[in-house]
Parts: C-alpha cells; sequence; structure tokens
C-alpha cells in the first residue's frame, strides 16, 4: 500500500480505456464523410516504412463509418498478399456492411478469391461471417468463390 492509494484500488480516474479492435482501427479514419463505400490507401508501420495498404469503408447514408477492409498487397512484410481484415462496428453487425465490403474487394482485387480466403487467419467471428455468407448462398460451400451477383 502507498499513502496515495491507501486501499491498494487505482481511482477510476486513473484506469487507462483499453480500445477495442474496432475502435483503435475506427479511429484512424474520419468519422464522417461520404456515405456508402471509399477507398484510400494507408501507409503503415514505422515513420521509414512505405508498405502501402488498400482500406475500403463502409459508411452509412449518415456518413457514420461502421466498416473497414484492409487488403494487403505483395509488399507488405506483416500479411501474406491478398489477404484482407475486415472489421465492423460491433453495434452495426448484420446489416450489410461486411458483405458490401467483401463483395467490392473481391471486385478490386479478384486475388483474394484465387488465393487470399485459403491464406486467411480464420477467426471464430470470421468463420461465422463466412458460414452465414455460405448459407445465403453468398460463398459457395467450399468457402472458395464470393459471388458477385447476389445481393
Amino acid at each position: 500500500m502507498t499513502d496515495e492509494f491507501p486501499y491498494a484500488v487505482t481511482p477510476e480516474h486513473e484506469i487507462p480505456r483499453v480500445m477495442t479492435p474496432w475502435e483503435g482501427q475506427a479511429a484512424q479514419f474520419a468519422k464522417v464523410g461520404e456515405p456508402g463505400l471509399g477507398y484510400e490507401q494507408r501507409t503503415i508501420g514505422p515513420p521509414d516504412n512505405t508498405t502501402i495498404v488498400d482500406c475500403l469503408t463502409y459508411r452509412d447514408p449518415n456518413g457514420m463509418l461502421f466498416g473497414i477492409l484492409y487488403h494487403y498487397n505483395e509488399n507488405n512484410p506483416f500479411q501474406a498478399p491478398d489477404t484482407i481484415t475486415i472489421l465492423v462496428d460491433p453495434d452495426r453487425q448484420r446489416e450489410g456492411a461486411g458483405t458490401a465490403l467483401l463483395r467490392e474487394a473481391t471486385i478490386r482485387w479478384p486475388g483474394i478469391e484465387e488465393k487470399g480466403f485459403a491464406n486467411q487467419t480464420w477467426t471464430p467471428e470470421s468463420m461465422a461471417f463466412v458460414d452465414a455468407l455460405v448459407a445465403k448462398g453468398i460463398v459457395d460451400e467450399g468457402r472458395t468463390v464470393f459471388r458477385k451477383d447476389t445481393e
């Protein structure tokens, strides 16, 4: 025990707030922007690193950000080429953002289907997402082909 905190309990105002993965990534983008799908490139890594990541964003009709997709290319030392990361605001899941982002990504970067689906690191959440797409007929049973013609 210290004299500052005699009961060995950290005061509420001194407890650091830990951001969720969604909050940490969303904080890197403008909170409000053009509604719908957006695209930009980001440089990641140390200040001297020039690794480019393709970013798709998904915004609601009011321009509020609620979906992000990162596409990694062959110049990225952190991820396998043509793999992706999809993040959707936990409070806005199951509203179509993930599907719209994945649909756009497979059109822009066909390699995602050719090799990316096989190279993906699947979390329980991402497997549940893809399983739901399989059930809807949007992704094939082998989880290798995304049907771009479905809505």
